[in-house]
């Protein structure tokens, strides 16, 4: 009878045991995991952190280009209207770009002129 309650009391101890050793493992398992998932976080932030600031300086690098060409285009146009250039003397490509600016002023200030006649008829009815 002793030799069986020391068995038992051995198997008691040995499930013990494997169930510390189970509940240690798989607690450091969770932190383990935790922990790397946090630096994957930080990982993958500071990498659309990159990514976003490489976005917004292409995107302020093609506002500038934008401009500048936009600014050479409307040289380009004053130079064509004081007769310092003529139309032999532009490529294809400068007289579309020209025809397109042109065209865009002419619907600017038509929509201007929408804007204007329908603030005059207002104060027309006001009268």
């Amino acid at each position: 009878m002793v030799n069986r309650n020391k068995a038992l009391a051995k198997i008691g101890q040995e499930k013990k045991i494997k169930k510390f050793i189970n509940m240690f493992f798989s607690r450091a398992k969770v932190f383990f995991v935790n922990h790397n998932s946090k630096e994957n976080n930080n990982d993958k932030k500071e990498i659309e952190d990159k990514n976003i600031n490489s976005d917004r300086s292409q995107f302020l690098n093609s506002i500038k280009v934008k401009e500048i060409e936009k600014s050479e285009l409307l040289v380009l146009q004053r130079k064509f209207r004081n007769g310092e250039i003529k139309e032999e003397d532009l490529t294809k490509e400068q007289i579309d770009l020209l025809c397109a600016l042109y065209d865009k002023q002419i619907e600017q200030l038509e929509n201007k002129n929408k804007i204007k006649k329908q603030k005059i008829a207002k104060w027309n009815l006001k009268v």
